[in-house]
């Protein structure tokens, strides 16, 4: 047994040799050198917010407190007339259709169909989205609308009072947002000489895209706003148009024959 003993020393001497020695960790699995793997990750921040992002998150309009900065009025082919007729009848507040959220929205009369023969707008204040400009990227501005235009056969042709949204970066030159529309502004400027819009023949919305018809109730649309567009003086406003729809010349009865208009809420940017 002695013998046995002094042969096998050795090679247990051996084999002790490729462990881990006192103190020394094994070698961790999936390492040949034994050593620590450490992540690169661990420690580094997250980029955080960028400017662009933060502008963005920062703006909304409700109308609960209002205008917020809206504004509205006629358009530039009745401004001056001295026509005693209400052209724009823009205003904001609760709406007999019932606003979307809230008490406040914005529609083209709150209590009652809109007037024959209207041309107005309303305009944002001025908007800064100069960050998102800067850095090359594009925002999309979603709201809510509710619209209800007359539509009406006349004279072997088919009506449609309606209207659209237009975009500003220097709140001078106007151009169509990208938005696609249901179809085409019409208006019936009269229904015989006895019955005819002033400047009849001179109407913004006429034979342009956009909201004609009904939208069946509150809707949300989105606005495209190119990253060209995002000035520090970006500005939207909304435009809409009337014809003659029936043969009256008074302003309260003419509302018998239209519809109940245009409302609009809760815008937010992303």
């Amino acid at each position: 047994m002695l013998c046995c003993f002094r042969l096998f020393l050795p090679l247990l001497l051996a084999s002790c040799a490729t462990a881990g020695g006192e103190g020394q960790p094994d070698a961790y699995p999936g390492r040949n050198d034994g050593g620590l793997e450490i992540d690169a990750d661990v420690g580094q921040p997250d980029a955080g917010p960028t400017a662009c992002t933060t502008t963005l998150q920062s703006l909304a309009f409700d109308f609960e407190g209002g205008a917020e900065g809206f504004v509205h009025g006629d358009m530039p082919e009745v401004v001056g007339s001295g026509v005693d007729w209400t052209f724009d009848h823009w205003e904001v507040g609760s709406a007999n259709t019932t606003c979307p959220s809230g008490q406040g929205c914005w529609g083209t009369n709150l209590d009652n169909n809109y007037i024959q023969c209207q041309r107005a707008y309303l305009v944002s204040p001025p908007i800064d989205l100069s960050d998102c400009g800067q850095s090359g990227t594009n925002v999309t501005l979603s709201f809510q609308h509710n619209y209800d235009f007359w539509t009406g056969p006349f004279g072997g042709s088919t009506w449609f009072d309606g209207g659209f949204i237009e975009i500003t970066s220097d709140g001078t030159n106007w151009q169509p947002a990208g938005v696609l529309y249901p179809g085409m502004v019409l208006i019936n400027p009269d229904q015989t000489s006895s019955f005819e819009c002033i400047e009849k023949n001179n109407f913004y919305v006429h034979n342009k895209s956009g909201y004609v018809g009904a939208s069946g109730g509150w809707v949300t649309e989105a606005v495209e706003i190119p990253a060209a567009m995002a000035s520090v003086t970006f500005q939207i406003r909304f435009v809409y148009g009337a014809g003659v729809s029936s043969q009256t010349t008074s302003q309260n009865g003419s509302m018998a024959g239209t519809r109940p208009g245009w409302y609009i809420d809760d815008f937010q940017f992303h």
